[in-house]
């Protein structure tokens, strides 16, 4: 039995709205015309399936519209207050059709591609319905008796008597429905297969569930919701097909299809509501103990908050866990604020349309309680103010109890919070409690580095060691320890040290220039400025001066004239035994020879070690000496001192010179000879030897005794009478001195005589002959 186009589609229409439109609905008349739109966000089409348009600048105030859609009339079905439903008639052409409406001031231009089905009628429906019968029992079983949605029930019988009444249809009827369930089904078909991914009931613990946790199950089912949602209500998305025959299996079918998809979606949402969490709304409100140093999260009357310096705290804390509820909403946990949206979304979608086949959808159940962490792991205390003060140690123990020990860094009370800090399944959640927190008298002690000696300007050899400690005697890390010279001028490798993690602080510390004792001040100041027990402790040192030594510079082994300042002053250095000169120091000159006189009896070394004076000659002819002598700051001499110059008035050759103890000496025997034996014999009386310049001669006087009678015999003379008399004699001579080499030349220049002169003193000297060294060497003295 056929019926025009433009009548199915109204009946189908009037179907879509949930079978709920009243028998006296009818077609109105066109309206007047006015300005209003129409849009579609869907252009491409089939035929059989269900359009929509969206109304803007028009109030729809009808239940229904006519229309034109190219050739064919049809009706527009109110969906909502501003969209409208049409069914494309079904074998329409492939091509652009024009859909007009009468209240519109625009038209809207559709493609529209015939449905070529890829298998037959009847394996189109089957396949649309599955294995409905195992489905439905698997669904049943997910319900308690008692709450099993009423529809789901029915939904068997009415899918086995749906596909039977379709199967019963003409082949046209059959394509015609076929085409219907093709084109409508996708909703249903990505709900189904969305519910298909995952396990309904929820198991935290599983290991094959796709979903195990609660952020995941949460993200899941808000997706599951929002797909219910778009289903059409009363049918689903079920607009049905284009003949009268076969509707109202079309509708059994469809519906008892939806039956099992939004009752899994129910499951769905029961298992999410009953989800446990810990949240950071709703953390534990924690208490402290002082009687037993313990944190709890139940009820008690808080105590005096003060703990004592690294007193170790005990923690019994079960986090609270709850079920969603409405004010989640506006969680600030995305995957919780987006469940809780598209569950009230679809629970009053669900309760407009569902509500009477398929039962009231779940509720929140405000479930709330209190169980210990899985993992201690899951625990973790902070210090919230004030860390800089206060630190605190890593948690020890167990998910039951657990302690952390709390440390005052500092040598004041200090206030402070604590949060104490659980995390499960990406949700952090923090409390916080205000404690107060003693700390610890410090004290501060020698070590080492103290009575030292060292030479000055040198660092002492061991450093200057302190320690900082606790009541207990434990070393303090990071205090400050001040280090001040308060006598001597040395120096320190570092103002202030701060404290190792043993406690310890040292610095260097060399000596001063001075040899007196030094003294050094190690010192430690609470927060106050008051030193704390021990403060100020005081090392003493002596510096030793370096070994010093004088060096001769200049000014040594001079001659000058008599009375006369020597041309060179005397200079000595004054260097340690590094070889560094030493300034600003006496260095004591003293004439031990001569009489001379010195230009001053001391004198400072300057910046390069250098002292000196000048030295007057006396008239001694002897060698003229001055010493030269310093001392330490003690007054002990140092260990060269004193160094002798030497100093010799110039020599003067020129004058009379004799030659001492001539007693009449035979120096020589002449004359005749006999046997050997001569008969005169010469002996010198006196001889002088005058030196002018460039001249000079010899003056000498001998005795002569002389034997006229002599006789010679066979044993030599016999002399007889004797005579007896002195003579005189000058012998000129020419001379010159070339350093120490004096010749005397004889005879007009022509007999040369070098001797070695050696001066003894400037009145003795001694003349070593150069031919005939020891024969003829000869002592002069002046006269």
């Amino acid at each position: 039995m056929k019926i025009s186009c433009k009548y199915l589609a109204l009946f189908f229409l009037i179907f879509l709205n949930g079978c709920g439109s009243s028998s006296d609905d009818e077609i109105l008349d066109p309206i007047d015309e006015v300005i209003a739109k129409i849009t579609s966000n869907k252009l491409n089409l089939n035929d059989t399936e269900i359009a929509t348009i969206i109304v803007s600048d028009f109030t729809l105030d009808q239940e229904l519209y006519n229309a034109t859609f190219g050739n064919f009339d049809i009706v527009l079905k109110k969906k909502a207050n501003n969209k409208l439903n049409f069914l494309v008639p079904p074998n329409m052409e492939s091509g652009s059709y024009q859909l007009e409406v009468d209240f519109s001031s625009n038209s809207l231009e559709f493609n529209v591609t015939k449905t070529i089905l890829q298998d037959t009628p009847e394996n189109t429906i089957v396949s649309f319905a599955g294995s409905f019968e195992t489905d439905i029992e698997n669904t049943i079983a997910l319900f308690s008796q008692g709450n099993i949605p009423p529809q789901l029930l029915s939904a068997k019988d009415d899918i086995q008597k749906a596909i039977s009444e379709l199967n019963s249809l003409g082949d046209e009827d059959k394509i015609i429905a076929a085409k219907f369930i093709k084109n409508n089904s996708l909703e249903i078909n990505e709900l189904e297969s969305l519910l298909s991914q995952q396990d309904i009931l929820y198991s935290p613990k599983s290991q094959s569930k796709l979903c195990n946790t609660p952020q995941c199950y949460f993200a899941y089912g808000a997706k599951v919701f929002i797909a219910v949602t778009l289903l059409e209500a009363g049918g689903t998305i079920a607009v049905i097909g284009a003949i009268i025959v076969g509707v109202d299996a079309i509708v059994s079918l469809i519906r008892g299809k939806q039956s099992i998809l939004v009752s899994k979606a129910k499951k769905v949402a029961e298992e999410a509501l009953n989800i446990t969490l810990f949240w950071r709304d709703k953390l534990l409100d924690v208490v402290f103990d002082k009687a037993n140093n313990s944190i709890f999260n139940k009820s008690k009357n808080q105590n005096d908050n003060e703990i004592e310096n690294k007193t170790e705290v005990t923690f019994k804390i079960k986090p609270s866990k709850r079920t969603l509820d409405a004010e989640d909403a506006n969680s600030s946990e995305d995957f919780v604020n987006d469940f809780v949206a598209a569950y009230l979304s679809l629970k009053n979608f669900w309760n407009e349309n569902f509500a009477n086949s398929l039962g009231a959808f779940p509720d929140f159940n405000d479930n709330e309680e209190q169980t210990f962490a899985d993992e201690l792991s899951q625990f973790s205390i902070a210090i919230a103010t004030n860390s800089d003060n206060v630190e605190v140690s890593d948690i020890s123990g167990n998910v039951e109890e657990f302690s952390a020990t709390f440390t005052n860094k500092t040598d004041l009370k200090q206030d402070f919070s604590l949060d104490v800090i659980f995390a499960e399944t990406n949700v952090e959640a923090k409390t916080s409690i205000d404690l107060i927190i003693g700390f610890d008298e410090s004290s501060l002690e020698k070590i080492s580095g103290d009575n030292q000696n060292a030479i000055q300007d040198e660092t002492l050899e061991e450093p200057i060691i302190v320690k900082v400690t606790d009541e207990d005697g434990s070393g303090l890390v990071d205090v400050e320890v001040f280090f001040t010279i308060i006598e001597g001028e040395g120096t320190l490798s570092a103002s202030s040290i701060k404290t190792n993690s043993e406690g310890f602080a040292e610095v260097d510390w060399t000596l001063g220039n001075n040899t007196n004792n030094q003294k050094l001040e190690a010192a430690v100041k609470n927060s106050v400025g008051d030193d704390i027990e021990g403060s100020p402790l005081i090392f003493t040192a002596t510096a030793k001066e370096l070994e010093l030594s004088l060096e001769k510079v200049s000014g040594d082994n001079q001659n000058g004239d008599e009375n006369e300042v020597l041309e060179n002053p005397l200079v000595v250095r004054l260097v340690n035994n590094d070889g560094n000169p030493i300034s600003s120091r006496t260095v004591d000159f003293s004439i031990t020879s001569g009489d001379g006189s010195l230009s001053s009896s001391s004198a400072t070394t300057n910046n390069n070690g250098l002292a000196q004076v000048n030295w007057t000659l006396g008239a001694s002819t002897n060698t003229q000496t001055v010493e030269v002598s310093a001392k330490y700051d003690d007054g002990t001499v140092i260990e060269n001192a004193p160094l002798v110059f030497s100093a010799n008035i110039n020599f003067n050759l020129l004058g009379i010179w004799i030659i001492p103890d001539i007693d009449g000496t035979e120096i020589d025997k002449f004359g005749e000879e006999c046997n050997g034996q001569f008969n005169k014999i010469i002996r010198y009386l006196s001889s002088k030897i005058t030196f002018n310049s460039n001249s000079g001669f010899v003056l000498e006087t001998n005795e002569i005794t002389e034997y006229p009678n002599s006789v010679c015999t066979s044993n030599g003379w016999n002399l007889g009478a004797e005579s007896v008399k002195v003579e005189t004699s000058t012998d000129p001579f020419d001379w010159n001195l070339n350093g120490t080499t004096l010749t005397l030349i004889f005879d007009n220049g022509t007999d040369p005589y070098p001797f070695t002169l050696e001066i003894i003193d400037m009145n003795n000297i001694k003349l070593i002959s150069i031919d005939d060294p020891g024969d003829d060497d000869v002592i002069l003295q002046r006269q």
